[in-house]
Order: C-alpha cells, then structure tokens, then sequence
C-alpha cells in the first residue's frame, strides 16, 4: 500500500500538516496551508523539512506545487534503503561547536546563524578544530544545505591541538572564542586588540573578555608604550618641534637606533620601534621546601573556626516540593524563517521573544494556561525562568 502522505495522483496532500503563519506587508496576517507557501518561492522551498511533521522534504507533500510527479510508488518495496531520506532525517545542526559573544549575548554559532542566515552562512570558522570550514556545515538545519553537508570520506590532515605539557602562564586562552562583529566572525582575542582600553573590559561567558585574553589585555605583562612620547626634538628641514616617537616612525630601521643623550631611542620608544618583550611569568614544578612565615594576604578557602556573634537575618529557604521546570513548550509550532520553517523556540530570539504568540501559532493550538507573548511559550529560550 501506499503511504498516506504519498498519494496515488499528482497531488498537493499536505492539509495534515498544520498551517503557517503569514504576516503581509500591511501588517495583517493570516495561517496558509503549507503548499501554498512552498509555491511562493518552489525553487527553494521544496527541498524544505517542516520540522513538526514526517522528516521529509515539503516536495513529497506538494507534489503537484513542485511537479514532482514521477508516478505511483512502486507496490513492491525496495530492497536497497533510500538514501535521501535518510539525510534529511540525520540533518541536525552541530552542538559541539564555538560559543558566539554578539550584542552583549552569548549565542550558539547556529543560533547566531539564524538570526541572518542569507549572510552567516556563507562565512567560515576563524578558529579551533573547525577553523576554516564553512558554517552552512556546521548548521546545515539552519543553513538549509542538509543534501550538501555530508561528512568527508577523507579524514582530516590536520592534527588534532594538544594542549602544551608546558604551558606558558602568561598567554591568551587556546580555547576557540569568537565575537560576531555584524556577519563575521573574528577570533575574541583580535576583536579585543582592536579596543584593548575598550573592549578588554566587556563581560563575556562567565567573566570579563580580558579573563580569556590575558596577554592581548596586558594582564599579566606590562603595557607596551612609548615612554619617550614627551621629548621632543627639533626638525630642521621644517622648523618644527616634534615628538621623538613621532620622528623615529618615519625610518624605524635607523631612527630607532640612533641614541638621544645617552639612550637609544627604541628605549624611548619601545612601541614604535617594536621592542616589547613578553615577560612570562614562570611557574615552579615542585613546592617550596621551607614554608613561607609571612601569611599569604589572600583570603583562606578554609572556614573560619570562630562562629559570627549574632545570627544570620535572612531567613532559611525550603525548597519548593513542587519546583517549576524551566522548559520550553513541547507542542511543535512551526513559523517560517524567509525559504525555511523552524520551530517556533528555535526561531525565538531576544527580540522575538516579546511579539505576540497569537501571530504564530493557531487560537486553538495555544495551551489554555498560555501568556500573550512568545516567551510564555519558549520561557528556556527566552530566559524567564
């Protein structure tokens, strides 16, 4: 027998499937049948999945939307599996992949993506095991290229990274952080060099960006500058009263060698003349064999044995016997996302997460115990809870 979803005649058949919400450019909006939205732009959206239904692509539930009639399926099954199919239902964006540090948020590579998709996909990862790879690889769910994702045959020739068995205490973290400067990625470490004054200083994960970029923030060596910028010296040829630095500059290959009562001028001008020296702080492999007898001006990790005189104000808090679960609606609403449906918490970002649930999900799909907005739907994504 034929399947359900797979009619004898050349036919659309994808009323089963719910309805996509539509917004129009006056601002009304209205729930379409999914073929009807396939046939706005077929080209792009029938090898489309709706992630709420059979993981298939939308050509074989509009058929005739996008005439992909090749006759009535075969009565006998074949031996040999399909094997498209089967890579549409393995599409799955990685999880194991770089954090992205955007608008004061930090993302998930494919949830940046998302938020421009026609742009960032197309872009490459600057860093780590993935570094130059393509992101629309490692989102494929997101990037819609599912058919053209597959795994390399050959294994890569690039070493897997070890960490050093020696490692240097003062340096940037190895770990592969990025920053989303509008639709690139760039390394965290030369976004900060860029504003080492302004940006070292930026929260980031569970710190602040210059906690992961020591050496580029000058965390544990001295700030590279030209001690010499306030003497001046006399130009000749124009007449005119100029910093050292600035003078040196022009010819740094003589100039910084030339000596300025009794100094050279690349120890005045240490940055122009290129001769920062990274001090790294050198950490002993073994303890002290005598005991430092100067307390360590640190605080202890161990408790004090002394009990504080008087007892504590706030009150003991008792767990709740019935906790709430921070979870997303588990009911698949499907929104479209230009030339692709995503589920509606994927879809969901900071600002989506205040627009009207009524917009993108039917009035009898919506729990009855549902808030106004999206993020009554999608509280997890959206940080309520």
């Amino acid at each position: 027998e034929t399947q359900d979803w797979y009619p004898d005649d050349c036919v659309d058949d994808g009323q089963h499937i719910q309805k996509l919400p539509t917004i129009y450019p006056n601002g009304t909006y209205a729930f379409i049948d999914i073929c009807d939205w396939v046939g706005i732009n077929p080209t792009k959206r029938c090898d489309v999945i709706c992630p709420c239904t059979v993981q298939i692509a939308l050509k074989y539930h509009c058929r005739k939307t996008c005439s992909n009639c090749p006759g009535v399926p075969s009565e006998t099954p074949s031996s040999t599996p399909s094997t498209e199919l089967q890579l549409y239902t393995d599409c799955k964006d990685r999880e194991d992949v770089s954090k992205v540090y955007s608008d004061g948020e930090v993302l998930g590579l494919c949830e940046w993506t998302a938020l421009n998709p026609d742009d960032r996909c197309k872009g490459k990862c600057p860093c780590g095991k993935d570094f130059g790879k393509l992101i629309s690889e490692i989102c494929p769910n997101t990037c819609g290229t599912c058919m053209t994702a597959m795994p390399s045959s050959i294994p890569s020739t690039t070493p897997t990274l070890s960490p050093s068995l020696s490692p240097t205490v003062c340096a940037d973290n190895q770990d592969c952080s990025v920053v989303g400067d509008v639709d690139i990625l760039v390394p965290l470490c030369e976004y900060a060099a860029g504003d080492v004054s302004g940006r070292c200083d930026l929260p980031y994960v569970d710190g602040l960006v210059k906690d992961y970029c020591r050496h580029t923030c000058y965390i544990c060596r001295d700030m590279c500058v030209d001690k010499g910028s306030d003497t001046e010296v006399y130009v000749p040829t124009s007449g005119e009263l100029i910093s050292i630095c600035t003078w040196a500059v022009q010819f740094p290959s003589e100039r910084c060698q030339a000596e300025w009562r009794g100094d050279l001028v690349s120890d005045l001008c240490e940055y122009t003349c290129s001769k920062c020296v990274v001090e790294t702080e050198q950490v002993t492999k073994l303890p002290s064999a005598v005991p430092s007898t100067t307390p360590s001006l640190e605080l202890t990790h161990v408790p004090s044995t002394a009990p504080s005189s008087e007892p504590s104000s706030a009150p003991t808090l008792v767990p709740s016997t019935k906790p709430t679960v921070c979870e997303d609606n588990q009911n698949c609403y499907a929104v479209p996302d230009r030339d692709r449906i995503r589920k509606l918490c994927d879809w969901a970002n900071r600002k989506r997460c205040s627009y009207s649930s009524a917009l993108y999900v039917t009035k009898e799909s919506l729990p009855a115990n549902a808030g106004p907005q999206v993020k009554d739907l999608c509280r997890k994504k959206c940080k309520v809870c």
